[in-house]
């Protein structure tokens, strides 16, 4: 969830109790101007006020962190890394065996091959 889903879930949640912004401040402690800047996005608030509010409204903010899955591109390009010298020859015939791989794709897999290309190899060959 984003930044701004969070703060229009305290938008929905606020007026789903039948409160206004001036209620929220006061039992914040803020002003009204507060959170109005905050709810229309003029600030942004810190993650201890963001807490703060769903104390206010009598929720729980519940923040996760969890670790990215590498992106098949991280993986592709660790994989190219590995490629003996000798095989980046075979790979760059592979890629233009691919019918399937045109346009966008090719030049995006090529780019990696070149800019993950062991010491040694001829980019400007492999560029072709």
């Amino acid at each position: 969830m984003d930044y701004r889903s969070i703060i229009e879930r305290f938008i929905q949640i606020r007026e789903s109790q039948g409160l206004d912004q001036k209620d929220v401040a006061r039992r914040m402690g803020l002003s009204t101007g507060s959170i109005s800047h905050k709810e229309t996005g003029r600030r942004q608030a810190a993650l201890d006020e963001l807490t703060a509010w769903a104390d206010a409204l009598g929720c729980e903010l519940r923040v996760e962190l969890h670790e990215q899955r590498p992106r098949p591109q991280d993986k592709l390009a660790e994989a190219i890394r590995e490629i003996p010298t000798e095989d980046v020859e075979f790979v760059r015939l592979l890629l233009l065996a691919l019918p399937e791989l045109e346009g966008a794709p090719r030049r995006r897999l090529k780019a990696l091959i070149l800019a993950y290309a062991p010491e040694g190899v001829d980019v400007d060959r492999l560029a072709r």
